[in-house]
């Protein structure tokens, strides 16, 4: 009779690092699939956002990502998506992964994203949610909020329905932003604005 012992110094002991490999994969693939939705939209921004940050001159305009200031009731923070500092105004961007068609109004708290498969899918208004970002961005930087410009970002192939306002783009992120010639900060405020988000 094979004593536990053996079997485990010569069958088991000699394959561990084999059964370890393999609980691992499992893991790994778990995870993807539990999370692989976000991931996509996730490596999707990464890439199309910091790809236009790569076009846009850097002597011209400063890039910050995962911005967090403080909530203007001080309440805690809010986290902005991305953040361009120029002389044609602070550019406060976010982005959302979209594949279908969006469809919804300035003074509607509800948009909709419809798929090909005619699911549907409400998500809430971005512009008001850019609008408390842009207030909390000017207080924190003791600016007016005219200097802001909103700039809301579909991104993955979706569609935009009629009736959205205008800062609601799919496409051409960087001909957007440069898009802008008006200078509405002294060069002074752009490198404050700079420092205080972070950059050098």
């Amino acid at each position: 009779m094979t004593d536990a012992g053996d079997v485990f110094t010569t069958l088991i002991k000699p394959n561990l690092p084999l059964f370890g490999a393999v609980a691992g994969l499992y893991a790994v693939l778990f995870l993807y699939r539990r999370f692989k939705p976000a991931l996509r939209g996730t490596l999707r921004e990464m890439l199309v956002v910091q790809g236009t940050f790569r076009l846009l001159k850097p002597e011209g305009y400063g890039c910050f990502t995962d911005v967090r200031v403080p909530r203007p009731d001080g309440g805690g923070t809010l986290r902005v998506d991305h953040v361009v500092v120029s002389p044609h105004g602070i550019f406060v961007i976010e982005t959302k992964p979209c594949t279908g068609a969006v469809q919804g109004a300035e003074d509607e708290a509800q948009w909709v994203q419809t798929f090909a498969t005619g699911s549907r899918v409400a998500f809430p208004n971005l512009i008001w949610q850019s609008r408390r970002h842009i207030a909390a961005l000017a207080q924190f930087l003791k600016l007016p909020e005219a200097k802001f410009r909103p700039v809301i970002f579909l991104m993955g192939g979706g569609t935009l329905k009629p009736g959205l306002p205008e800062p609601v783009i799919n496409d051409g992120l960087t001909a957007y932003i440069t898009g802008f010639e008006e200078v509405v900060l002294e060069p002074a405020e752009v490198e404050r604005v700079k420092a205080a988000l972070g950059g050098k």
